[in-house]
């Protein structure tokens, strides 16, 4: 094998192997199906809203590691200038107690572990808003969070209720009472709460021993070849 043919071998494996992210992503987490049963209006419609006063959430768990590489839903930005703001909302990806599902602390002081601020579309879409947030995570139980008042987003929207829940998603709302934030809690108990599209997307990482068995496998083929002089 020349050293060309030997390069040729390692582009080959490569492409087969090291994870194209962002555009062979696997959808880890999509906890509603299209099509959209409600109607987004100027004020919310019938759909969950998302601003300063609420949290829309899930709670996610992974059993391997796993690179998320985006976030999003169908989710709708509200024009109406009173409640536009900067049309931006943010979403979060938090740790949360094994045993209640919520983050350890209240909806205006939980620590992320990731966040962005996007700008939804301001019309209505029937598909989901998909934006990128990278980090790694680690077998456990997580939640992802849409809201807004925090991480430089100011806008609101809404999450039109769908037409049915892949299996039986832990929703749970962020609810913050007044203006001050002096009462506030996480709510899991609103039976009206259901339907809504959540998405994440990533990739497993490979276990050491798969990518052992490969490089194993790949030295194999090397000590088979004949070298010859380029």
């Amino acid at each position: 094998m020349s050293v060309f043919d030997l390069k040729r071998f390692i582009f080959f494996l490569a492409a087969i192997f090291i994870p194209s992210y962002g555009i062979c992503d696997d959808t880890i987490l999509a906890t509603a199906n299209y099509p959209i049963t409600g109607v987004l209006s100027g004020q919310g419609g019938d759909s969950l809203a998302i601003g300063q006063f609420q949290y829309p959430a899930v709670d996610f768990t992974l059993t391997q590691i796993t690179q998320i590489t985006a976030i999003g839903g169908n989710i709708h930005a509200n024009s109406t200038p009173q409640f536009a703001g900067n049309l931006m909302l943010f979403g979060a990806i938090a740790t949360v107690d094994s045993t209640t599902g919520f983050p350890t602390q209240l909806p205006t002081n939980f620590q992320p572990l990731a966040e962005t601020t996007f700008s939804p579309p301001t019309s209505f879409l029937p598909s989901d808003t998909i934006v990128p947030l990278s980090i790694t995570l680690g077998p456990g139980k997580y939640a992802l969070i849409f809201g807004s008042n925090r991480f430089g987003a100011t806008g609101s929207g809404g999450m039109p209720f769908m037409s049915g829940d892949n299996g039986t998603p832990s929703y749970f709302i962020g609810a913050i009472h007044n203006t001050l934030g002096t009462d506030q809690n996480w709510d899991n108990t609103d039976p009206n709460v259901h339907n809504i599209r959540f998405v994440i997307m990533g990739n497993v990482v490979p276990e050491p021993s798969t990518l052992f068995l490969l490089g194993l496998g790949t030295l194999s083929f090397l000590a088979s070849c004949k070298w010859l002089p380029h």
